[in-house]
């Protein structure tokens, strides 16, 4: 997200402007796989409310889904409820 909206920047500032992706597929660290759910292995979140970045979001007609709730992980092959993160994060 960065780098689109360092583009969009250069390019609203009248600059013609390259992308590049140094991967064999596009979207940086945004890497959904669908194997009849979508798990995301690479950016999971878009924190805070960044004007620029919705911006881009909207633009490109981007689905986010608002997430609520408890999180889990899988620790040692068991599904578990992680109780701490979320304390932890509204502390930060």
């Amino acid at each position: 997200m960065a780098g689109l909206a360092a583009a969009r920047a250069l390019s609203q500032a009248g600059l013609t402007v390259d992308l590049l992706e140094a991967r064999d597929r596009i979207g940086g660290r945004i890497y959904t796989q669908h194997d009849g759910v979508p798990i995301e292995l690479g950016a999971e979140f878009i924190h805070g409310k960044p004007d620029a970045t919705f911006e881009i979001v909207r633009s490109g007609g981007i689905k986010i889904i608002d997430m609520r709730g408890n999180p889990w992980t899988s620790l040692n092959g068991k599904l578990e409820r992680i109780s701490s993160w979320g304390d932890s994060a509204d502390a930060i």
